[in-house]
């Protein structure tokens, strides 16, 4: 299991939430956001713990799904882009509180939706300022260990 593989699977349930315009996998993101693409989710892998079992590794990671709705341009825009937002919790936590194992994804033994940022908070993304929130989510896998022979050149 990769990375990759996880991000693209967190797109694919994204993309399908009420209201997601565009859901990016690591490969898709560029340096901004065009507003014919919002609301949109970025992913990003957070920090992972390795445990090893003999010949397997179990492999705990934390995601962070950032979600961008719409620019702020005017600090007077703040409290009403923000009201864009609340709708975006409770659909969040139920496409992924109801996807355990992230729809039964090679390698993924359990994914849990951990909880979101709150009160929606500016989230900024190639130096603009967004109306957006963060939700989190805990992978855990499972992937056999494949020796690698290192050589030593001269």
């Amino acid at each position: 299991m990769s990375v990759a593989t996880v991000a693209t699977r967190l797109a694919r349930i994204q993309v399908n939430i009420t209201g997601i315009v565009k859901a990016f996998d690591l490969d898709e993101i560029h340096n901004t956001l065009h507003t014919a693409q919002l609301p949109a989710f970025i992913s990003v892998p957070g920090e992972a713990t390795i445990v090893k079992y003999d010949d397997m590794l179990q492999e705990t990671r934390q995601w962070f799904m950032l979600l961008y709705v719409c620019p702020i341009e005017r600090p007077a825009q703040v409290a009403q882009r923000m009201s864009l937002v609340s709708p975006f919790f409770s659909r969040v936590r139920d496409a992924f509180s109801a996807r355990d194992g992230l729809e039964s994804l090679t390698g993924v033994l359990s994914s849990t939706y951990l909880g979101d940022s709150g009160t929606p908070a500016p989230l900024e993304f190639g130096g603009v300022l967004y109306a957006g929130a963060e939700f989190r989510l805990q992978t855990v896998e499972i992937a056999s260990v494949t020796p690698v022979d290192y050589v030593q050149s001269g």
